[in-house]
């Protein structure tokens, strides 16, 4: 099986730190204090959110190009696997 990346959003949280948003996965989403910290969590909220998904048996979506995502000003993107994606 191929591994899937998912684009991953990073937002700039007023009170510091990062928030983390998937667009093909509205349910997903995560924090850090740093961009480090916020790329860790991001790949386990991933992997938790598929999972999720499978168990439930509830579609997993392929991930979007991340040029077909709106980008606003001030955002930053990065393509994100889970873990456990084999």
């Amino acid at each position: 099986m191929e591994k899937l990346f998912y684009p991953a959003i990073f937002h700039k949280a007023e009170e510091g730190g990062f928030w983390i948003s998937f667009p093909d996965l509205p349910e997903c989403f995560t924090e850090g204090d740093d961009m480090k910290q916020a790329y860790e969590m991001a790949v386990e909220a991933l992997g938790l959110a598929l999972v999720n998904r499978k168990e439930e048996k509830e579609e997993i979506p392929m991930p979007s190009e991340i040029d077909k995502i709106q980008n606003e000003e001030g955002i930053d993107f990065s393509l994100v696997f889970p873990e456990n994606n084999r």
